[in-house]
């Protein structure tokens, strides 16, 4: 489809595809509610990393990029609650969007990242992941609770902990 628009006094054109709501909505709506795909990835140190190996912990699943102000803007919070919750039954997978990996890597080790760090298209994608920064929390049975931001990811992570 062509998209005509006005920007600054100018006409613009673009042309974009356009979903069919069924389609739209059984994507994008599908993730609260469902349960984690069993992907597979490799961590920054080499090791790999399997989402069924998480079963009964609480799993925060943070897509975020060096590039994204606002995930470097929340990257501290998601420390902070690693920090305190590490011990139990939490789990943090760090999943960066960068293709630059000397960047990644160079970000991750001089923040000394906890969690579990990796970069993985294939898990973006393979959850519908479209922007950054995008938080997933998954409850013990491997049930996708809900997308979060800010300051709302330490209080629910903390609930869901609560939630024996």
């Amino acid at each position: 489809m062509e998209l005509e628009y006005e920007h600054d006094g100018a006409a613009m054109k673009k042309r974009i595809m356009v979903a069919d709501y069924h389609d739209a909505v059984e994507v994008k709506g599908s993730l609260e509610g469902t349960a984690l795909p069993d992907l597979t990835g490799m961590d920054i140190n080499g090791r790999e990393v399997r989402l069924r190996d998480f079963k009964e912990k609480v799993v925060l699943i943070d897509f975020w990029a060096t590039w994204c102000g606002p995930c470097l803007e929340e990257l501290p919070l998601q420390q902070l609650l690693w920090e305190k919750a590490k011990d139990g039954d939490f789990v943090w997978i760090g999943v960066s969007a960068d293709d630059d990996k000397e960047a990644w890597e160079s970000y991750v080790r001089n923040n000394r990242l906890g969690g579990i760090q990796m970069r993985s298209p294939e898990w973006a994608s393979s959850l519908y992941v479209s922007g950054f920064p995008t938080v997933l929390l998954v409850d013990r049975s491997g049930i996708i609770r809900c997308k979060l931001r800010g300051s709302s990811i330490a209080q629910a992570v903390m609930a869901l902990i609560a939630e024996k």
